[in-house]
């Protein structure tokens, strides 16, 4: 059977369940009293559990409320389309009737199938089955991956534990419980490419028409696999899926409550089917087989919603694929009309891989339109055309591209707890390229060199802002858009009122995901929408009095003919006023000031902080202003200070030099991703803008801003 006839049911479906399930879940995260929070279903391996303990686990494992109907029935509610189960994880139990190892289920006191029961079930249900299965990690055998603490590393031999377990046993569940639709593999690592080609032939030798997740190595699988909780930027011109957890791990916790609410979920849904993926989306039942109310409750909503809606997410993904078409065709080409564009079109680009962005497209423009089958490469072909008519490449000659090789391979980090999946490229010249790493720990160079940072430097300078108590009461300043800025100048302004300054803390995903839902556009940039998460930590600690004025033009810096602030920075407190209910409940201050003097911004401000304090002078205000610029001068001459130790380290210690330009919000490490780590981890000293622009003279510039449009 072809690849693509397999794949029919996979995205048709566009929604699964995963269940983690095994004897890690009687352990919840804990270990002799200590917590393991991430990845309970590791614990085993985090805790370098010995085997002969963990094996204890099996004499004592009795889920007596498992109900395999239940869980179907559940599923069904829950509008998943198909249903992966674990039968064996990285700890080597089966949780099932497995006659190659008598590491099962079936010699627990429960001793029941639990893949058989739940295989039944769900075909009762018309869901389709899965199952997963862990093909190199085996922590109970001595030759399987990843037990380094009972067995010895060099006494490990691989195609052993292929040969006598993983063969044996994936013949066992193909047999043994009638159709499965997938076979989910998993942390292949660096397993032999020809035992992964092995394993798929046994796969499709027995089930022709199972299909095979992309994680059993080398792309050898019918679709792939994203990272963990890892939602792709771009779409992508084959079938892919993101495994992805309800809360903070895969398996049972005892104290994870950090849930996805349904809007989550839905918005995370939506998000991956509209990029043509699927959602496999996990639950961990707990020792007794119980599935977690919260995670019922979540679940049970969102599929409420998909069966109220019916059609609703397919409408979705057709208005995301229109919408795509008309921003390029009215935003990006500005065309005043389709028929601008002629009758006969070509188009070009991976997007266009996607069937309902080209019908969109097409239905746009009234007229048929010709996609090559190579779209995705144009780009690339276009590229080398026009090479061959110019000098020989500067990257390589056409000796070096005949004798060019490539390899790849997967790998999972152990650096730290999140065990990102990477996938590992080496080329013919001994270098290689690392990618899949989710975390801000950079992938260069070892640097044990603490080198100057000046985006560092700034978090730093951020961070040690700390409140001074205050007679007039407290004031929350939301620490976003244009606070990475103007921070020091309305930290002295209120201090000198007598005002106790707090700053919101530097973001994080969670800074985010606190104030989502209350954003009314997605059209608004990520800084603009962080926003609402600043605002939600400070309501969240109990401040009445939260500050965020609206500016029109930023400080006149004389290097051009207008300093209009971007619209966003300079009035988004109106939006935030307008879509966040509980800013009702507080005193919200956000005036429309000027910031061109102390004296312009003590008139425009004065009226504001009477609302604080009907008491205070307008003599009173004029000097917090001029304490609050003075403090904004002296912050530019400590970055100008501090830029030029940097220069003067990096000339003295022959080391490279970045200047890392862009707004002063990309210095929030959740907006800047830790660009700064790496680029001094690859021996680079980073200076910031603003610390070096006045080493080179300023020519004054006559512009139209964008923004003076109406």
């Amino acid at each position: 059977m072809k690849r693509s006839e397999r794949l029919e049911w996979f995205n048709a479906a566009r929604y699964g369940l995963f269940i983690h399930w095994g004897l890690y879940a009687q352990l919840g995260g804990i270990w002799n009293g200590v917590h393991y929070p991430h990845g309970t279903e590791w614990i085993m391996r985090n805790a370098q559990i010995p085997l002969a303990e963990y094996r204890k686990l099996a004499e004592t494992f009795d889920p007596v409320d498992f109900d395999a109907e239940a869980w179907a029935s559940a599923a069904e509610s829950f509008g998943s389309k198909y249903l992966c189960f674990t039968a064996k994880h990285h700890d080597g139990f089966a949780m099932y009737d497995s006659k190659v190892s008598d590491y099962n289920i079936m010699h627990t006191p429960f001793g029941r199938d639990v893949v058989k029961e739940l295989a039944e079930a769900c075909r009762r249900h018309n869901i389709k089955f899965c199952l997963y299965y862990s093909q190199m990690q085996d922590w109970e055998d001595p030759d399987g991956d990843g037990n380094t603490w009972d067995f010895k590393p060099e006494e490990k031999h691989f195609e052993r534990y292929f040969e006598n377990k993983v063969k044996p046993q994936v013949r066992e569940l193909l047999t043994n419980y009638g159709e499965v639709s997938m076979m989910w593999f998993d942390t292949p690592y660096d397993m032999p490419p020809d035992l992964s080609r092995e394993l798929q032939e046994l796969v499709h030798s027995i089930q022709p028409d199972c299909i095979i997740s992309g994680r059993i190595g080398y792309g050898l699988g019918d679709f792939r696999e994203m990272n963990d909780n890892n939602i792709p930027t771009v779409r992508f011109p084959y079938d892919w899926e993101c495994p992805m957890t309800l809360n903070n791990t895969w398996g049972y916790s005892f104290d994870d409550e950090n849930w996805k609410t349904p809007q989550q979920v839905l918005e995370r849904l939506v998000t991956i089917n509209g990029k043509g993926g699927n959602l496999l989306l996990n639950i961990g039942p707990d020792a007794n087989g119980v599935v977690p109310e919260k995670s019922r409750e979540v679940l049970k909503t969102v599929g409420a919603f998909l069966k109220d809606c019916g059609e609703s997410l397919n409408n979705i993904s057709a208005g995301l694929s229109i919408s795509v078409v008309k921003n390029a065709l009215y935003k990006v080409i500005r065309a005043s009309s389709p028929e601008e564009l002629g009758r006969n079109i070509v188009v070009q680009g991976g997007t266009f891989y996607n069937e309902a962005v080209l019908r969109a497209f097409e239905k746009e423009m009234g007229v048929n339109v010709i996609r090559p089958d190579i779209a995705g490469l144009m780009g690339a072909y276009g590229a080398a055309l026009h090479i061959m008519k110019s000098k020989e490449s500067t990257l390589l000659s056409q000796k070096e591209l005949e004798t060019f090789t490539h390899t790849s391979n997967s790998s999972i980090c152990r650096g730290c707890s999140n065990n990102c999946h990477l996938t590992i490229n080496r080329f013919s010249d001994g270098e290689t390229f690392v990618s899949g790493n989710q975390c801000q720990k950079a992938l260069g160079l070892k640097n044990t060199e603490e080198l100057p940072n000046l985006y560092a430097w700034k978090r730093n300078f951020f961070e040690n802002l700390k409140p001074v108590r205050g007679t007039r009461g407290k004031i929350g300043i939301p620490m976003a858009l244009s606070m990475y800025e103007l921070a020091p100048l309305w930290n002295a302004f209120f201090t000198y009122l007598g005002f106790e300054v707090h700053f919101s803390a530097l973001s994080n995903r969670k800074t985010y995901e606190k104030g989502q839902f209350t954003i009314p556009s997605d059209t608004a940039c990520y800084p603009a929408k962080i926003m609402h998460g600043h605002m939600v930590e400070l309501m969240e600690k109990g401040f009445e009095n939260i500050f965020y004025p609206s500016i029109t033009y930023n400080i006149n810096e004389h290097a051009g003919d207008n300093h209009f602030n971007c619209p966003i920075v300079a009035y988004y407190a109106e939006l935030l006023n307008g879509n966040m209910e509980d800013l009702k409940n507080i005193n919200f201050l956000y005036p429309y000031v000027s910031i061109d003097s102390p004296s312009e911004l003590s008139k425009t401000i004065y009226d504001t902080i009477l609302k604080l304090d009907p008491k205070v002078s307008k003599s009173e205000v004029l000097k917090a202003a001029k304490s609050g610029f003075a403090a904004y001068k002296e912050y530019k001459n400590k970055v100008k200070n501090e830029g030029a130790k940097a220069i003067a380290y990096a000339r003295e210690n022959g080391k490279r030099i970045m200047i890392i330009a862009g707004r002063p919000y990309h210095i929030d490490p959740e907006i800047g991703h830790g660009i700064d780590k790496l680029a001094t981890s690859l021996g680079f000293v980073v200076v910031s803008e603003d610390s070096v622009c006045e080493l080179a003279p300023v020519q004054y510039v006559k512009v139209l801003d964008q923004w003076t449009y109406g």
